[in-house]
């Protein structure tokens, strides 16, 4: 599983991560986990 941070990166946000609190970070974290494994793998070439 990816990383907050990286998860973050991924979806590009703009929001400065170190601005959520502990409990936004564990619920994003979740979700976006969630929402990543859903998007199909890009194919390179």
């Amino acid at each position: 599983m990816m990383t907050l941070s990286d998860l973050w990166k991924h979806f590009r946000f703009l929001t400065d991560i170190e601005t959520l609190t502990e409990e936004q970070k564990a619920a994003l974290h979740s979700f976006l986990a969630q929402e990543h494994q859903k998007r199909p793998c890009p194919v390179s070439g």
